[in-house]
């Protein structure tokens, strides 16, 4: 038998023992083949793909940049190499052999797609949609590339544009179940809950065991306040997942509001002898144990939580509420400090602007005018009104700016008058570095929040620069909009009636207090005028 024949047996045996995963016997009937015949074209080729599959990309590479040299028109070369080197995360190299690949194939539209990926990959985002365009241009049904579309739309700030190729891609291919998570994705980056999930429960009923897909299903409720629907994928994924602590935690409050209290309960505690350091599970025990109308653990397990390095705003909320519940009023009222603690005051107006009047219409026009004023359902504590998104996005100009500075230097005053202050949990955990948040509350007629505490802040605060005239009179037994604080987070579902204070403001007042203390607005029944709030978080960076 000629060598050749030989050679080309040997190769077979190759291709069958790298069809069954025996990489070691593909391995030696290559290296006799090439021992034999160095330059034998599709032992070479089983080489780079032996070499990839068991992750020496730098031989895979090297072995397909020598093929394509000796056979620049092999198109199988090069699409491999450009795999190759994006799998290896070699991006420049896979643009570089991509572009070489669109210029020696003019007419194979595959590079031009692998060109588009390879761009994405390293963040050239708008040049990889140019690209992606003209593949779909000709190829207008190509679930791929438009799926690849949309997630760059997306990444790009653009979903408008993301859903239209993720929905064309869905048509082409509507049992993909990544284009259906991306489609979910998207939508919930919009706000747009009713459609995400109904995304999502198309990807479920082709995947039951999707465990991303039922934490986003999850997610959605709890933002939506429907806790008791989100019980049942929370605990499919605590299935899946029994060690994840912020799915534990998302399960502990989900079923304590719509479920078991009790196995809210036992779970966490179940969760906490497992990893004892675990101690960001004590704040979901501390609520579940409220629910449950054990005070007295609550009690103990904010006091354990005071002991620890958490930022102190849960346990002070739940343990003066648990208190007050109980008919400890001295003791709550320690915590609470209202009299020391809250700060009404009427600032002086922003840089550029020559009076507080002038300042308060500008920036309620801004707050009128703000993109993302809408009824947001992920708000839950608000009734009858609109708010924004995040005001201070970087985006921010004009009287967004002046009320950047009005609020930062009201916020530097109070800090400083807490040097004075006897001491307290909340002013130890006066961070060194915070940022600030804030968003905006326009009300309709008997809008309110409902009593609330904000979490993950150290300080809170509000601004009024509009109010109707009815809020006008300082008269505080008549309390319409009225700021009312100290009553408890209304998910505790307290019955206590607890003592409170009125802040009754005008336009242009500002009120600073700890993030601990619940608060709630009193409805306002008579509009001659919005009642516009932006209310602001410092939050320990």
């Amino acid at each position: 038998m000629p060598a050749s024949d030989d050679n080309n047996i040997l190769v077979q045996k190759a291709v069958q023992a790298l069809s069954s995963g025996d990489f070691g016997s593909a391995k030696k009937y290559v290296d006799a083949v090439l021992r034999a015949a160095p330059k034998h074209t599709d032992a070479l080729w089983l080489l780079a793909q032996i070499c990839a599959d068991r992750g020496e990309m730098e031989s895979a590479v090297a072995t397909l940049k020598g093929l394509i040299k000796s056979r620049p028109k092999e198109a199988r070369f090069r699409e491999f190499l450009i795999e190759c080197l994006i799998f290896s995360q070699q991006l420049d190299e896979a643009v570089v052999a991509a572009r070489a690949a669109v210029n020696a194939f003019p007419k194979n539209d595959g590079f031009m797609l692998h060109l588009g990926h390879a761009l994405g990959l390293k963040g050239e985002n708008q040049k990889a949609i140019k690209i992606i365009k003209k593949f779909t241009a000709k190829h207008a049904t190509h679930a791929p590339a438009l799926a690849m579309l949309g997630v760059l739309h997306s990444l790009e700030g653009e979903p408008a544009a993301a859903l239209d190729a993720l929905y064309r891609a869905h048509a082409a291919q509507p049992d993909n179940i990544k284009i259906l998570y991306d489609l979910a994705s998207v939508h919930i980056s919009r706000h747009e809950y009713l459609l995400a999930e109904k995304n999502l429960q198309k990807l479920i009923a082709l995947n039951p065991d999707h465990i991303p897909a039922l934490r986003k299903i999850s997610e959605i409720r709890v933002r939506t306040s429907d806790y008791a629907g989100a019980v049942t994928p929370l605990r499919k994924v605590l299935q899946a997942a029994p060690d994840d602590l912020e799915v534990l935690g998302d399960f502990a409050m989900a079923a304590a509001i719509g479920g078991d209290p009790g196995e809210a309960m036992q779970t966490v505690e179940g969760c906490i002898a497992k990893f004892p350091d675990a101690v960001k599970l004590l704040q979901p025990l501390a609520f579940a144990q409220f629910r449950a109308k054990q005070l007295d653990q609550v009690v103990q397990t904010c006091d354990d939580i005071l002991k620890t390095d958490l930022l102190p705003t849960v346990a002070l909320a739940y343990k003066s509420a648990a208190l007050n519940e109980m008919g400890r009023r001295e003791e709550a009222a320690e915590i609470l400090a209202l009299d020391s603690l809250v700060e009404v005051i009427v600032p002086p107006p922003p840089t550029g602007w020559d009076d507080l009047d002038t300042f308060n219409e500008s920036i309620a026009q801004y707050i009128f005018a703000h993109a993302s004023l809408d009824y947001h359902p992920t708000n839950r504590s608000l009734r009858k009104g609109r708010d924004t998104l995040e005001l201070f996005d970087g985006a921010e100009s004009g009287s967004a700016l002046g009320l950047k500075e009005l609020i930062g230097s009201a916020v530097e005053d109070y800090i400083d008058t807490l040097a004075a202050h006897p001491p307290h949990d909340f002013i130890d955990a006066r961070p060194d570095a915070f940022k600030l948040e804030s968003w905006a509350n326009v009300f309709d007629e008997e809008g309110r929040h409902l009593p609330h505490f904000h979490p993950p802040a150290w300080l809170s605060g509000v601004f009024y620069p509009s109010l109707p005239t009815s809020m006008l009179d300082a008269d505080i037994e008549n309390p319409e909009g009225a700021l009312e604080l100290e009553r408890a987070y209304y998910r505790l579902s307290v019955d206590d009636d607890p003592p409170v204070r009125l802040v009754k403001p005008a336009e242009g007042t500002l009120i600073l207090f700890p993030s601990f203390i619940g608060h709630q607005t009193i409805p306002v029944s008579v509009f001659d005028k919005p009642r516009v709030s932006i209310a602001f978080n410092i939050v320990p960076d």
